[in-house]
C-alpha cells in the first residue's frame, strides 16, 4: 500500500514540478499557454510549489478526518460480481451501438439511451474501483480490456490514462511489482525519453486531427507536461486581468443539483466557463484551469462566492468519499484522490458532478442487485438464507 500512495503523490505532485522546470528554463508557459512568455524566478518557482501543494494537503486532511466515519461497510465478492456484470452489460452495449465521443453529441432513440446509460454507469470508476478489490486477475484483464475497447470507441485519450493507472494500481496492490522494479517504473518516462516522444507525437497527432487544428511536433513535450499539469493555466490567470464578476453566486450548487435531478434551479455560469469563453469562444473543447486556476479564478469573484461555493464544494467531497465503495476502509483516501484524479485536472464543477452522479447510480443499482440475489436465495435456497 504504500508504493501505491508513492504512486499518486507521483501523478500528482511530479507533472508540476517538471511543468516549474520546463517554464523555468524554457521561458515560456505550456500547454495550450506556450506561446506565453514568462520569466519564472527561483522565488517565484518556490511559491508557487507551496501554492500547488496547500490545497492539496488541505483536501487529504480532511478526508484522513472524514474517514473516521463510515456509513457503508467494506464491500466483498458480491460487489466484484456486481461489477463484472456491469462490465458484460457494457461491452455489449458498446459492441452493438458504439459509446458517445468526446465533443459529440449524444443520438437518439434506443440506441442513445443505452450509451448514455454506459456513461453514468462511467466505465473508467468502475475499473478505478475495482483496481482496490481481491477480484481475480483473469477478471481484472478481462473488465481492462472491456474499458480499453470502451475508450477506442469514445475516442477517449484520457480513458486510456485511466486504464494504465488501473493495471499500475492493481499491480502494487496485489504486490506483483518490487521495490526496485517500481522505482524503476517512476524513472523509466525520464529514460526512454525518445520512444516517449514518438508515443506523444503520434498521440498528439490524432488529437489535434480531431480538433482540426494544426500540429508542431517540436513543442510535444510542451503540450504533454500541460496536459496532466494545470499549472500554466493558473500562472497564466494569475497574471492575466479577466474579469470574473458574472460567476453565478450558487453555480456549484446549481451544478450538482442540476446533474442528480435533471432539472436546472439555479444559474451555473463557473470560473471555468468565463475563462473558457473568454479564450476559445465556440470551440468544441476546453482549457483545464486546474485546482490552483479554479481557486484563484473564483476568488477573484467575489468573498461570498468564494467561500460558499468551497463549501459547497468541499460538502460534495465528502458525501462522495462516503459514497465510493471500498474494499478496505484503509484504502480509501488513495481511492478518492486516484478516481478524482482526471476531474481534479480541469477542476470543471460539471466533470465532479459527473462522478457525483456515478457513485449515486452504481450504490442504487447494487442496493437493488443485493435485495434480488437475497429475494432469489429466499426463494430457492430457504434454509441457506436462514443459516
Amino acid at each position: 500500500m504504500k508504493n501505491v500512495k508513492l504512486f499518486y503523490i507521483y501523478i500528482y505532485i511530479v507533472p508540476a514540478l517538471l511543468s516549474l522546470i520546463l517554464i523555468s528554463f524554457g521561458g515560456t508557459l505550456l500547454g495550450d499557454f506556450r506561446s506565453f512568455s514568462y520569466d519564472m524566478k527561483a522565488s517565484d518557482f518556490l511559491l508557487t510549489l507551496i501554492q500547488v501543494l496547500i490545497p492539496l494537503i488541505i483536501l487529504y486532511l480532511l478526508l484522513k478526518l472524514a474517514n473516521n466515519i463510515a456509513i457503508t461497510k467494506e464491500k466483498g465478492k458480491l460487489f466484484e460480481g456486481f461489477i463484472l456484470i456491469l462490465f458484460v452489460f457494457i461491452f455489449f452495449i458498446t459492441f452493438f451501438f458504439g459509446a458517445i465521443k468526446i465533443g459529440e453529441e449524444n443520438v437518439g432513440g434506443l440506441a442513445g439511451l443505452l450509451m448514455s446509460l454506459v456513461v453514468k454507469l462511467n466505465p473508467y470508476l468502475l475499473l478505478g474501483l475495482l483496481a482496490f478489490s481481491n477480484i481475480k486477475t483473469k477478471s481484472f484483464v478481462l473488465c481492462l480490456a472491456i474499458c480499453i475497447f470502451y475508450c477506442f470507441k469514445q475516442v477517449s485519450l484520457q480513458g486510456y490514462l485511466i486504464s494504465l493507472f488501473s493495471l499500475i494500481t492493481f499491480l502494487l496492490i496485489r504486490g506483483k511489482i518490487g521495490n526496485k522494479l517500481f522505482f524503476t517504473m517512476l524513472i523509466m518516462p525520464f529514460l526512454l525519453y525518445s520512444v516517449l516522444f514518438e508515443v506523444l507525437t503520434y498521440i498528439y497527432t490524432l488529437r489535434n486531427e480531431m480538433r482540426g487544428v494544426e500540429f508542431d511536433a517540436s513543442q510535444i513535450m510542451s503540450l504533454a507536461v500541460g496536459r496532466v499539469s494545470s499549472l500554466s493555466s493558473y500562472i497564466y490567470i494569475r497574471e492575466s486581468i479577466y474579469s470574473y464578476t458574472s460567476v453565478s453566486d450558487f453555480f456549484s450548487l446549481g451544478i450538482f443539483l442540476e446533474r442528480v435531478l435533471g432539472v436546472g434551479f439555479l444559474d451555473t455560469v463557473s470560473p471555468s466557463a468565463i475563462f473558457n469563453n473568454a479564450e476559445l469562444g465556440e470551440a468544441n473543447y476546453s482549457i483545464f484551469l486546474g485546482l490552483n486556476g479554479f481557486l484563484l479564478s473564483l476568488y477573484k469573484s467575489s468573498v461570498f462566492i468564494f467561500h460558499f461555493n468551497i463549501i459547497i464544494i468541499l460538502i460534495c467531497f465528502c458525501l462522495m468519499f462516503q459514497m465510493i465503495p471500498f474494499f478496505d476502509r484503509k484504502n480509501r483516501v488513495a481511492m478518492f484522490f486516484f478516481i478524482m484524479y482526471m476531474p481534479f485536472l480541469s477542476f470543471d464543477i460539471w466533470e465532479f458532478s459527473i462522478i457525483f452522479q456515478s457513485l449515486i447510480l452504481l450504490n442504487l443499482l447494487y442496493f437493488f442487485y443485493r435485495l434480488s440475489v437475497f429475494c432469489f436465495s429466499y426463494i430457492f435456497y430457504p434454509h441457506h438464507s436462514k443459516s
